[in-house]
């Protein structure tokens, strides 16, 4: 029997609908506001010229710190708009697109298709997504090749070295999705829904099958061959794995500051997640923290529930593996949960219709009318959430599509030589928009050896901006942020330099650095 013309075309009028939504929400931030993203925006006009580097930096060193996932995917773009910041706030929304789309694909196949297309709503409108609808960063591309990865291991015959391809392509486009791994291992190691346990197992997760061990294996051999190649390449250009040098030097202290860590985050992602959904605007912190934490409850039965279904099902084992990776992982942002915001919510929707199950009692129909019910409070839930903060995202997004230190900016390009060179700590956006060559801040322990690397690197200017937030989890006691505050004190107090343009508005000063001999 033919498919009805509305069960067949009617979500894909509904997915065009939402990515027309989501286009209004374009151009957002302006391009370098999240700073990541004026790295992506450069490393892709420098691979349209047939190099990876930055090339806004003096002396042009190697691009060390960036996977080059994400710049090999906007290099089209980069040939295409050349450095037109439109185009690729363009590109991102299209990834945001693919992402809805393959969202709905996946979750069409885990509920019921009304259900599929609520819960791809909830994300295509969250007020969350709407906000980053054209920052060119890696949490959406990096998602569309996680759904793609789920959608591909549902197929029979998907082979299980062709899951450790795109499991590679998802590290080279974001690195945090190393979580991703341990849960397509436990797909071919845990018995699943359509996974009978062989006759000599006897524990659940050490199945006795060879072929399974084999499976787990090549689905993660291509990715650590991805690790060992790039950690070789780092290791000809003099560096390290950024993420590994983050956690050494987060932890510096020792692991006494895990605790501390793991409750700062905990209650981070709970005021997150529950001032995302409480309807009141402005609301007390620790009223959105409480309202996160009992959300989070929610969605903690909806990944039992999952799991008891389906054992070796990778959405839920890649959730709980991102849990325990940003529990301890001391940095911390929104853009963290935007990355699995679907697989979110389709726990969360699961947990609903957990608590719902006390109603089966009442038979089928007390089934039905439980689970309508719990339908009726995500929508009023996600209706709210809407209306008190996605039109509000909307709205501003042009007052957004400005840089903050534009009068800086022109002032740097009127007062100051072509070829002078500039320190920051958001140095390629400042490069971007300064028009000059701009070097980081140097990471040295002692505020006197400043001037040292300012002359080696022939540095005239320094351009501090107000204290940013460093997403840290341990603040104060944050080594890149001590850095920071003793590289602020060293400007204030060494005779060598002195500041040459302040304004209070943008919170930013320009420093000069007179040149001489170094101490």
């Amino acid at each position: 029997m033919p498919e009805a013309p509305l069960r067949r075309w009617g979500p894909w009028v509904v997915l065009a609908f939402l990515a027309v939504i989501q286009f209004l929400a374009l151009p957002g931030d302006y391009l370098g506001q999240e700073i990541d993203d004026s790295y992506y925006f450069l490393t892709a006009q420098s691979l349209a010229r047939g190099e990876y580097r930055l090339g806004v930096s003096p002396g042009n060193p190697p691009l060390t710190f960036i996977t080059p996932g994400l710049p090999l995917l906007l290099t089209p773009i980069a040939w295409l708009c050349g450095d037109s910041p439109i185009g690729f706030h363009v590109g991102a929304w299209i990834f945001l697109v693919v992402c809805d789309v393959l969202a709905f694909l996946w979750l069409d196949r885990k509920m019921k298709r009304w259900e599929a297309l609520l819960c791809t709503a909830a994300f295509a409108l969250s007020p969350m997504t709407l906000a980053r609808a054209g920052k060119v960063m890696t949490e959406f591309p990096a998602l569309g090749l996680t759904l793609t990865l789920f959608l591909l291991m549902d197929r029979p015959r998907w082979p299980s070295w062709g899951s450790g391809l795109v499991l590679a392509a998802v590290w080279l486009v974001r690195q945090g999705t190393v979580a991703l791994a341990p849960a397509i291992a436990l797909r071919h190691l845990v018995p699943g829904a359509n996974m009978r346990p062989g006759p000599r197992e006897r524990y659940y997760f050490l199945p006795a099958d060879r072929g399974r061990w084999r499976d787990a294996f090549w689905s993660l051999l291509p990715t650590a061959a991805a690790m060992a190649l790039y950690a070789l390449w780092l290791s000809g250009a003099g560096a390290r794995m950024s993420e590994i040098e983050e956690m050494r030097t987060s932890y510096a202290a020792g692991w006494t500051d895990v605790p501390r860590i793991v409750s700062s985050n905990c209650a981070y992602y709970a005021q997150l997640w529950g001032r995302l959904w409480l309807p009141l605007p402005g609301a007390p912190a620790w009223l959105e923290t409480l309202f996160g934490f009992l959300l989070w409850g929610v969605c903690a039965l909806g990944v039992w529930r999952v799991l008891r279904k389906d054992g070796s099902e990778p959405g839920a084992w890649w959730l709980l593996g991102l849990v325990g990776l940003h529990a301890l992982w001391p940095w911390r942002y929104e853009r963290y949960l935007a990355s699995a915001l679907p697989v979110v919510i389709w726990t969360f929707w699961e947990g609903i219709c957990s608590l719902t199950r006390v109603a089966e009692r009442g038979g089928p129909a007390g089934a039905d009318r439980a689970k309508h019910a719990g339908g009726v409070f995500f929508v009023c839930l996600f209706a709210a959430q809407f209306l008190s903060q996605g039109r509000t995202v909307l709205a501003s997004s042009a007052e957004r599509g400005v840089p903050e230190l534009r009068e800086t900016y022109a002032w740097i390009r009127e007062n100051t030589q072509a070829h002078a060179a500039f320190a920051s700590l958001a140095y390629a956006r400042d490069a971007l928009y300064a028009r000059r060559p701009f070097a980081p801040l140097p990471s040295v322990k002692f505020p006197q050896d400043m001037r040292r690397i300012f002359l080696k690197w022939r540095i005239s200017y320094v351009l501090v901006h107000r204290t940013p937030d460093m997403g840290s989890s341990i603040e104060e006691r944050f080594e890149p942020a001590l850095r920071y505050a003793a590289m602020g004190r060293w400007l204030r107090g060494d005779p060598s330099v002195r500041p040459v343009y302040k304004n209070e508005r943008e919170g930013s000063v320009v420093y000069f650095v007179s040149p001489g001999k170094s101490d």
